[in-house]
């Protein structure tokens, strides 16, 4: 749906959105890349968005990139999540914040998905 969506409170990385099923109208869709990182996870979800939190780390000295989501960041994310939505002409059954984890180590990357995890 969308990338670095800015608010006065802060930015969401990523918003991913699931239509309703068959049945409901809806016209939005997922983000092209946030779908092919996991259509098995994708099927389970109906109607509803996840605000994307990507952190990424080059070394373990200061923690994991999920432990840099503090409290406060997430109250953050979530005043920048509402305001996104009371933008929205839709309405969401289920709202999901993740995390996705990267590491780089010298030219490669791993990724960690952590769903639904505040």
């Amino acid at each position: 749906m969308g990338r670095n969506y800015h608010s006065r409170w802060g930015e969401l990385d990523l918003v991913a959105v699931k239509p309703a099923p068959d049945g409901f109208e809806n016209e939005m869709c997922f983000d092209d890349a946030f779908q092919k990182m996991s259509d098995a996870a994708s099927a389970q979800w109906g109607n509803s968005v996840h605000f994307v939190e990507v952190k990424t780390r080059t070394g373990m000295e200061y923690g994991t990139p999920g432990a840099a989501v503090t409290y406060t960041k997430q109250q953050k994310l979530r005043k920048t999540a509402l305001i996104w939505l009371q933008e929205q002409e839709q309405y969401y059954s289920d709202l999901c914040f993740d995390v996705i984890e990267v590491w780089v180590v010298g030219a490669t990357a791993k990724i960690r998905w952590l769903q639904r995890c505040f």
